[in-house]
């Protein structure tokens, strides 16, 4: 099996190439895609932030002192 990477876009339920492959692929040609999107598309601070979504100021204030203690979670069991 050859592994050719090509690059494309998502638009209206079809994958659009960006440009055309180094080796043409033939008329009715099986392929197999494997989708690798791209990390930029993902705001990673947003998604950070989205945890403390719905909680009072006073909550995230608990919780970040809760968290500076650094004391095990579950307490010291045995």
């Amino acid at each position: 099996m050859a592994v050719q990477t090509v690059e494309a876009i998502y638009e209206h339920g079809i994958f659009r190439l960006t440009h055309s492959p180094p080796v043409p692929f033939q008329e009715g040609q099986r392929v197999r895609i494997v989708i690798d999107t791209d990390s930029k598309t993902v705001d990673v601070l947003a998604l950070a932030t989205s945890v403390f979504d719905g909680l009072s100021e006073q909550d995230i204030k608990d919780i970040d002192t809760i968290a500076r203690r650094r004391e095990p979670f579950f307490g010291n069991r045995p």
